[in-house]
């Protein structure tokens, strides 16, 4: 659901896809445990003390971001000094909570190439020039290029 508030709008993008299919598997299978424990249980009583009941696969969490929102609105503040993007990035996203650190430390700061967060993440999508201009970096592809 997309509100104006753009730090909400990038939290809420639900589960991951696979994270879902790992949760829905750990149910299925807890289910089908049970049903044979119990179905053991009818035939034999006293096998309750020799067994245990079977316990849940403990599946990790993990929530989808929707980023491209907040990439097209790094992407509205191109040209611009880079100091004030910055400044802008604060007010737009309360870094005194949780969600706004993860927007504002772990995906858009570590986007910008020259930004001082995340040098050793994967592709940077704008880097900051010589100016201290923000600038989009040209897409590239990665490995198997013909050069």
């Amino acid at each position: 659901m997309a509100t104006k508030n753009l730090a909400r709008t990038v939290v809420e993008g639900g589960r991951v896809r696979w994270n879902r299919d790992d949760r829905r598997y750990s149910n299925r299978r807890i289910r089908r445990n049970v049903r044979m424990y119990a179905h053991g249980l009818r035939l034999d009583p006293e096998a309750s003390e020799e067994r245990a009941a079977p316990q849940r696969v403990h599946v990790v969490r993990f929530h989808y971001d929707r980023l491209a929102v907040v990439e097209r609105w790094l992407a509205s503040f191109i040209g611009q000094p880079w100091n004030d993007v910055r400044a802008e990035m604060a007010r737009r996203f309360d870094i005194r909570t949780i969600a706004g650190q993860h927007i504002v430390f772990d995906h858009l700061l570590p986007s910008v190439k020259g930004s001082g967060q995340g040098e050793h993440f994967g592709r940077k999508r704008f880097a900051i020039d010589a100016d201290g201009l923000l600038q989009r970096v040209p897409w590239r592809r990665a490995f198997g290029a013909d050069s």
